[in-house]
C-alpha cells in the first residue's frame, strides 16, 4: 500500500477551537516556532530530572 503525500497543513489550538491551516505562511511560522522551541528544550532525561529537583525544593 502506497501512502500519498499531501500539501503541509498545521493545526493550531484557539482557546474556543483549534484551527487547521494550509497556507504557507502559517506553515512555516508554525515550523520556525517549533524548530526554536525544540533547540532550547531540555532532553527528556534532563526534563525529568529538573521535574524531580522542583519537587523535592516544593516537598515541605
Amino acid at each position: 500500500m502506497k501512502k500519498e503525500v499531501g500539501p503541509d497543513v498545521v493545526y493550531m489550538d484557539g482557546i474556543v477551537r483549534g484551527q487547521v491551516y494550509a497556507r504557507q505562511v502559517e506553515v512555516g511560522a508554525a515550523r520556525r516556532a517549533y524548530d526554536l522551541l525544540m533547540a532550547d528544550a531540555l532532553s527528556p532525561r534532563a526534563s525529568v530530572d529538573l521535574m524531580a529537583a522542583t519537587a523535592k525544593e516544593l516537598t515541605p
